[in-house]
């Protein structure tokens, strides 16, 4: 199974999608894409609840 992570899902006008084949490796890839295409540098347990709330299965 694939699960696919868009950032404008997220809440941000950002083309960034990532797809991985397990959820959990999800939010620190995406960690490194708030750091530096957004400025977010606390990285907190909300923000990552909030990202694997997201994160759909790929059809």
């Amino acid at each position: 199974m694939t699960y696919i992570f868009r950032c404008r899902d997220y809440g941000f006008d950002c083309s960034y999608t990532l797809e991985e084949e397990r959820k959990e490796d999800i939010p620190p890839m995406v960690k490194m894409h708030f750091r530096y295409a957004h400025n977010i540098y606390d990285f907190t347990d909300d923000i990552k609840n909030k990202i694997l709330e997201v994160v759909k299965e790929k059809p």
